[in-house]
């Protein structure tokens, strides 16, 4: 009867594998001991509870909802009561197991996953019959995080797919306020939210019942809105008369725009919400560079941005903890030497040359390389700003990064702030290329070893890359031999500073 309710179809039902556990104590227990399952076995996986050394059906009396993994494997299952009983839970879930982590699941994911790539944007709703009435309507980049707070791991589940998510509330003010730092956990991933509102007595699944496919999709689209402008819309109508709530209101939409890794992207929010609440760009910014300099003495422990001394730093990560990228991207790669100089350039290392041991400060020792090598970064901002270093260096100076974090020209101190609040994070790409990373904290001379022979690669596979295409469309043979010895001494080169960082040359 609830299923008929919900008008789903056979095909539907058969799709998303729904059924029902009689309302008996014991049957489906009995049942799939007789089938040879180990009593153990039901109970670690939520199937059955045992109580007084009995069997009782977990679902017993419910409409049952498989949970499928990534690759469409049953791993867990939700069940909707049908009886009225106020005192019991409407929805039950099964209980962690070995093979259910309700917090790194979505339900309806394995169904979703193609469409959700091919529109490039997938919608979260809250309850199963949301995701299922929305596929049998056609509308299928849909899924749902079960009525659990949205968690870090179920974002990135999402982003494997598409960095767009839009959020389908059923028109609770309550509940969406109350989603609001979940939704800030999706900003933190550099992601992209939108915020549709139902009708009010409204939700995805009522809502589609009711009308045609095109119609659920044009509102869909209609109503989309940004999230940040979306709450500070919302926000904003609560603070009409009151100069205290409009100071709180500034204050948590700057927070959640300090979420959003991305410099420019936050540029942009601070100029529209500047014109939503009618405060200065220059009001919100300040704000936020307060907002990423606190976030940045957590991250390090620094009780002062103006104050490095390396022995307050507690917080200890690994070049693998650290920047999210291929270990061969050059613009990461040129951003942390660029991090390492701002929050340690001062610290003294002590390494061996030619036999003879040096002390010397990691700004200098970064510079030498650079200058060596003749390095020519590819990023605008931080070739400027070593440029700048340079200069310093040069005069004698001690680089200082509350100058640039402070800088001049804005987008510089944007850069700057954004670079030393939101460390990079080092891909398992350094691992699987067998680069044996070292706390950096403990060893950073030869850390930032590493991450200047990476660039170097990079930039001489880059130069192979074109000496080859030379060779391709050179006329005079005398060119073409001077090309082919070009390309040996570069592929020697490679060849070297591969052997160094134990990767393989590709």
């Amino acid at each position: 009867t609830y299923l008929k309710e919900r008008e789903l179809r056979e095909a539907t039902i058969e799709k998303f594998e729904l059924g029902y556990a009689l309302d008996k104590w014991q049957d489906y227990s009995d049942h799939a001991t007789e089938q040879g399952f180990k009593k153990e076995i039901l109970v670690k996986v939520g199937l059955s509870i045992d109580k007084d050394n009995r069997l009782i059906d977990r679902f017993r009396g419910r409409i049952v909802f498989p949970i499928h993994n990534l690759t469409g494997k049953v791993i867990g299952f939700g069940g909707r009561i049908l009886s009225s009983e106020k005192s019991t839970a409407k929805y039950i879930n099964s209980p962690e197991s070995d093979i259910y982590n309700k917090s790194k699941v979505l339900y309806g994911i394995y169904f979703a996953r193609t469409e959700i790539v091919k529109q490039n944007n997938c919608y979260l709703v809250e309850g199963y019959t949301d995701v299922i009435s929305l596929h049998q309507a056609g509308i299928e980049n849909v899924v749902a995080s079960s009525g659990t707070s949205l968690t870090e791991d179920q974002i990135r589940l999402i982003k494997r797919f598409t960095p767009n998510i839009t959020i389908l509330y059923d028109g609770d003010t309550a509940g969406i306020k109350a989603s609001f730092r979940g939704i800030d956990l999706i900003l933190e991933q550099g992601m992209n939210v939108k915020i549709v509102l139902f009708p009010d007595g409204e939700d995805p699944d009522s809502f589609v019942r009711k009308h045609r496919t095109s119609e659920t999709e044009e509102f869909i689209t209609k109503q989309a809105k940004d999230f940040i402008t979306f709450k500070t819309n919302l926000l904003l109508d609560e603070t009409v008369g009151d100069p205290s709530k409009k100071a709180d209101l500034i204050k948590e939409i700057v927070q959640t725009i300090s979420q959003i890794p991305n410099g420019i992207n936050r540029s942009v929010y601070i100029k529209e919400c500047s014109l939503i609440m009618d405060v200065t760009e220059q009001t919100l910014m300040n704000e936020l560079n307060k907002r990423l300099r606190q976030r940045f003495r957590k991250q390090t422990g620094r009780v002062d941005v103006q104050d490095i001394r390396p022995e307050e730093v507690e917080k200890k990560q690994t070049l693998e903890q650290q920047l999210e990228v291929d270990p061969l991207d050059l613009t990461a790669n040129e951003k942390f030497l660029l991090e390492v100089v701002l929050k340690y350039g001062n610290n003294s290392i002590t390494y061996e040359e030619d036999g003879v041991k040096r002390e010397i400060t990691l700004t200098d020792y970064i510079l030498e390389d650079i200058q060596k090598d003749q390095i020519e970064f590819t990023e605008p901002l931080v070739r400027e700003i070593f440029m700048e270093i340079r200069e310093f260096r040069d005069s004698g100076k001690e680089v200082n990064d509350k100058y640039f974090l402070s800088h001049p020209k804005q987008k510089i101190s944007n850069f700057a702030i954004g670079l030393v609040a939101s460390p990079y994070q080092l891909s398992g790409g350094w691992e699987e290329n067998k680069i044996y990373v070292k706390t950096f904290l403990n060893n950073q001379a030869d850390s930032v070893t590493r991450v200047l022979l990476l660039i170097k690669l990079k930039l001489l596979r880059r130069e192979g890359k074109s000496v080859m295409e030379k060779m391709r469309v050179v006329n005079s043979d005398e060119d073409l031999l001077l090309l082919q010895r070009k390309y040996m001494v570069i592929s020697k080169m490679i060849t070297d500073i591969a052997d160094l960082l134990g990767t393989v040359v590709s």
